[in-house]
Order: C-alpha cells, then structure tokens, then sequence
C-alpha cells in the first residue's frame, strides 16, 4: 500500500477518499438501466396487446357488416374510430 502524500491510502479508498460515493453512484447507474429495460419491455407488450385488441374489434365490426348486423356506414365510423 501507497500513500498519497496526505496520508490516504489509495490503493483502499479511491484516488481522493470518496470510494463509498463512487459505489453510491454505480448503484445508481444500474438501478437506472434494469429501470429502462423493464419500461422498454412493457412499452413493447403495450404496444403489441393494444394492436392485437384493435385487430379484434375490427375484424368483429367486419364480421357484423358482413352479416348485415351493421351498414356501411356504421362500420366505417367504427373503423374510422379504431385506427385513430
């Protein structure tokens, strides 16, 4: 082990003695990044259930035109709704 002039060893603790803030800010840093793999993980499932959910409704609205359920109209207004 080496002193710094100042009688730090700074080999143990860091160049300047601040090794317990250094650790502070590393958990800091990864806590942020597992954070933002979750978010874009549930941005990307969001995202695909609500696609999924709008080709639902919209195939059930073709289905009832096609029965005659519904006219043209109706189910463009329903179309019309979905994909805005």
């Amino acid at each position: 082990m080496w002193t710094d002039g100042w009688g730090h060893h700074a080999m143990m603790t860091g160049f300047d003695g601040s090794w317990g803030l250094m650790m502070g800010f590393h958990w800091i840093f990864w806590l942020l990044v597992i954070g933002l793999v979750f978010y874009g993980v549930y941005s990307v499932a969001k995202h695909l259930s609500r696609d999924r959910t709008e080709q639902t409704a919209l195939s059930t609205a073709a289905q009832r035109f096609a029965s005659g359920e519904i006219d043209r109209d109706q189910y463009l207004a329903i179309k019309k709704e979905l994909t805005s």
